[in-house]
């Protein structure tokens, strides 16, 4: 498949390519390791369309591999396939590394603010307080009601013994859950009716 793929971007067959990729989904570190060959390939050769097909699928593999090993306690790993991934998502945008702020597509925008909130989870689990802060911050710079991300901030803010910083997350915690509870439930009531009009004050 390794092969197969450098192949296709020699060619530029991209109807060759989209099938292939779809076939090589979850199939290991080989095929992560032909694909970005591939992708490696595509850009020098200014082949576009084909590295960012390549870039895509790399994401999606490698954020469920980094969820996988995660849920296998090897945070490490999890760590390496999340920093590759939002690497991919920042270069396929052309964003910069201030949090991806100048992201201009909204799928790639979730995406590196899913994955900069797994990597700060990541992060925190090996008690690298201030490394989680740093991605937890970046993800409430792309998304500032990611309530799981305030939660996480405070918590690496009390482990760093920051309470300052930790009373002010929970707090703006509090406040956005409240909101957005208030909010869902004024979804649910049905208007208010007007009450009926007395026909005899006519």
């Amino acid at each position: 498949e390794d092969c197969l793929l450098s192949r296709c971007v020699e060619r530029g067959d991209v109807a060759v390519l989209t099938p292939l990729l779809e076939q090589l989904r979850a199939s290991g570190e080989a095929a992560l390791a032909g694909a970005r060959r591939a992708r490696t390939l595509a850009a020098r050769n200014g082949q576009a369309d084909m590295a960012k097909a390549l870039a895509a699928h790399l994401i999606v593999e490698l954020s469920f591999a980094g969820n996988a090993q995660y849920r296998q306690s090897d945070y490490n790993a999890a760590i390496r396939r999340y920093e590759e991934a939002i690497n991919l998502c920042e270069e396929s945008q052309g964003v910069s590394e201030d949090a991806g702020r100048d992201v201009s597509d909204a799928s790639t925008q979730q995406n590196v603010t899913r994955l900069r909130y797994n990597l700060a989870r990541a992060l925190h689990r090996l008690d690298r307080w201030s490394e989680a802060r740093e991605q937890a911050t970046a993800v409430l710079l792309l998304d500032p009601a990611y309530l799981n991300a305030y939660a996480l901030r405070a918590q690496a803010a009390m482990a760093a013994f920051d309470w300052a910083g930790a009373k002010a997350d929970w707090d703006r915690l509090i406040a956005l859950a409240t909101a957005a509870t208030a909010a869902a439930v004024r979804r649910q009531q049905p208007p208010l009716a007007h009450p009926a009009v007395d026909e005899e004050t006519l």
